[in-house]
């Protein structure tokens, strides 16, 4: 059940991908930076309001430190892509740590609407699903670039502002 379960996610997860960069252009590469930047910076803001603030202070740079390096491997991952055509597999590719990750944000999920309210602050769910995210965004296949739809409209805006298109002459 959770293999098909990470299978359907996963599918979802590259029409999503695969719809962005049709529409804007932006590949699976661009959401999973993201992702990853806003796992760091709501893991971040969780830390400071569950924890002091010396022990926040270093949780939160090592939080902070590791998602730079995460995003630079991301780019280094794009640029390895975009220049060669190859696919760096990464730990998420495989099916067994995304069941993993899963199981562990269900039992997150289930265990936030079950405790009491002092045992989870309002930043974990979205720290914990901004992960999930990132491992699934990670596992999707990229796609070759191509013009974004946003950019063919832009472009037939311009051309029938700038009147390089002109009408068919009048018959008759």
């Amino acid at each position: 059940m959770l293999k098909r379960f990470d299978a359907k996610i996963l599918s979802l997860a590259q029409k999503f991908c695969d719809k962005v960069q049709n529409l804007t252009g932006l590949n699976k590469f661009r959401l999973e930076k993201w992702a990853c930047i806003l796992w760091g910076l709501f893991f971040t803001v969780g830390i400071f309001t569950e924890e002091g603030l010396y022990t926040s202070a270093i949780w939160s740079s090592i939080v902070l430190l590791s998602s730079a390096a995460l995003v630079s491997l991301i780019e280094r991952a794009e640029k390895m892509f975009l220049t060669r055509g190859q696919i760096q597999k990464s730990l998420w590719h495989e099916q067994t740590p995304r069941i993993c990750a899963l199981l562990f944000v269900i039992f997150l999920v289930t265990n936030y609407f079950t405790a009491p309210s002092e045992v989870f602050s309002p930043i974990t769910l979205p720290r914990y699903v901004t992960l999930l995210l990132w491992a699934y965004f990670s596992a999707c296949i990229p796609r070759p670039p191509r013009q974004s739809q946003i950019r063919q409209w832009y472009q037939r805006v311009l051309i029938l502002l700038s009147g390089r298109h002109t009408p068919a002459p009048a018959v008759g």
